[in-house]
């Protein structure tokens, strides 16, 4: 109930996507307690663990093929697509975990672990229609995706082995090294497997933790939180000023705000950072001769060479951004400004009046 009472104030603070991952908490509750139940009343309750893991296998296969196989069309299709792929893969590893348990006669655990899987399974079909009504921009296909995935989880391997050369040799240990190693391996299984887009945004996270390792070997203070706040708002405004709404990245910097009200100093980092990470990538993947975005510089002429700005060059900046914090600062404030003081009339967006402007938008037109 604690859960759900959470939920209902963040939906009145129009804060959708805390309360949406505050009432998933409070459905798993609830389900684990239904089950519970029926384990004791059932006159075989080892039969009863294993048709309700039976069940939920079943609607894991069903939803299994619908975000593996589902059209990938441009920016916003590819978010959801990834965050439909990464439930149904977390899915997949509850029910191991519950099957191992089974077998092990702890069935209290498998119970649990069942009605996580249940829920996660459930929110695929969610993530797959939060695209329907937005305009999606930006040409992507399968090849680019699988290209982008390979190239930042190689770069994400490689800040993890600096990150932690240069914390061993401070003495010092990071749980987010393991985070992201771990990371790393689900996101190179989840490739192997075609979950391409799932990929993608695990090495996104992979590499936003092994960066964090080093930043936040001396702890984490209420400034730096407020500094990736500020960056991954900055980040967000500016893809929304070439027509990709980063739907991942503005549900990760709403979750971060929650749990920074919630004094999770440690986590909210995660999701600003996380955030800031996926809106920037959004922006380099506009193919050369488009004039997206300010770090661009000048395009090439000849051939249109598309997805060229990988994750070498945004990582680039990210370090050249550390180095200029003080200016960097007064730019992001700057824009800060323009994404929560007053607007000035932008030209549309987007091609048809009932296509919302935002996630946010969409999430209003909801209640």
């Amino acid at each position: 109930s604690d859960r759900l009472t959470e939920s209902i104030h963040w939906y009145d603070e129009e804060v959708y996507y805390t309360s949406t991952s505050k009432s998933f908490q409070s459905l798993i509750d609830s389900h684990f307690v239904s089950y519970i139940c029926h384990y004791f009343s059932s006159e075989d309750q080892v039969d009863l663990v294993h048709d309700l893991m039976n069940q939920t296998t079943q609607s894991y296969h069903d939803n299994m093929e619908l975000a593996k196989n589902a059209s990938i069309n441009g920016m916003v299709t590819l978010q959801c697509v990834g965050a439909a792929q990464q439930r149904i893969n977390e899915a997949a590893s509850y029910l191991s975990e519950a099957n191992t348990s089974f077998l092990n006669a702890d069935y209290f655990t498998a119970l649990y672990n069942i009605a996580f899987a249940r829920e996660r399974i459930e929110s695929v079909q969610w993530w797959l229609n939060i695209s329907t009504p937005f305009h999606d921009s930006g040409d992507v296909n399968e090849t680019m995706i699988t290209t982008l995935a390979e190239e930042y989880l190689d770069d994400a391997q490689q800040a993890i082995t600096y990150s932690q050369i240069i914390i061993d040799e401070m003495g010092q240990t990071s749980e987010y090294l393991s985070d992201a190693q771990s990371l790393v391996q689900t996101a190179r299984s989840e490739q192997e497997n075609g979950y391409s887009a799932a990929a993608l945004f695990g090495s996104f996270e992979a590499l936003v933790k092994a960066n964090l390792a080093l930043e936040l070997v001396d702890g984490v203070t209420t400034d730096k939180v407020e500094r990736a706040r500020g960056q991954a708002s900055a980040s967000i405004t500016e893809s929304r000023t070439i027509g990709i709404e980063p739907v991942l990245a503005v549900s990760y910097y709403e979750y971060g705000q929650s749990l920074a009200n919630e004094s999770s100093l440690d986590t909210a980092i995660v999701y600003y950072r996380y955030a800031d990470l996926i809106a920037g990538a959004l922006r380099f993947t506009t193919p050369y001769g488009v004039d997206s975005s300010r770090y661009v510089g000048v395009p090439e002429k000849n051939p249109v060479i598309s997805w060229d700005f990988g994750p070498t060059r945004y990582i680039g900046f990210f370090l050249l951004f550390a180095l200029i914090g003080g200016i960097a600062g007064l730019g992001f404030g700057i824009l800060l400004a323009g994404l929560f003081g007053p607007k000035n009339k932008k030209e549309q967006m987007f091609s048809k009046d009932t296509v919302p402007r935002s996630i946010e938008d969409y999430n209003k037109k909801q209640k």
